[in-house]
C-alpha cells in the first residue's frame, strides 16, 4: 500500500492512532499541524482518518472519516503485513 511507505510515516501515523487512547483523559485541547507539503497525500489522508474533529476553512468539524484506534490499528497491521508479503 502506497500511503505509509514514506520513511517514518507509518511510525507517525500509529503514533497519531495512539493518541486517542490518551487525549480524551483530558479537558485540554490538543492541535496536531502538518505541513502538508512533506508527506505525500495518502499520509495526509490517513493522518485525518486519527482524528474524530478536524479543522478545516478555519472551521472546527466533526470528521466522517474519523476511523476508530482500535479498527485503524488492525488496518494498519493488514497493511504492513501485505508490504511484508510482496517484499
Amino acid at each position: 500500500m502506497g500511503s505509509t511507505r514514506q520513511p517514518g510515516a507509518g511510525d507517525l501515523l500509529e503514533y497519531e492512532i495512539r493518541l486517542n487512547y490518551v487525549l480524551p483523559k483530558y479537558a485540554d485541547p490538543v492541535i496536531c499541524a502538518y505541513d502538508v507539503t512533506k508527506v505525500r497525500a495518502g499520509v495526509v489522508m490517513d493522518l485525518i482518518r486519527t482524528h474524530p474533529v478536524v479543522i478545516m476553512g478555519g472551521l472546527l468539524h466533526e470528521n466522517p472519516f474519523f476511523v476508530p484506534p482500535d479498527q485503524f490499528l488492525v488496518e494498519i497491521r493488514g497493511r504492513r503485513r501485505s508490504q511484508q508479503q510482496a517484499s
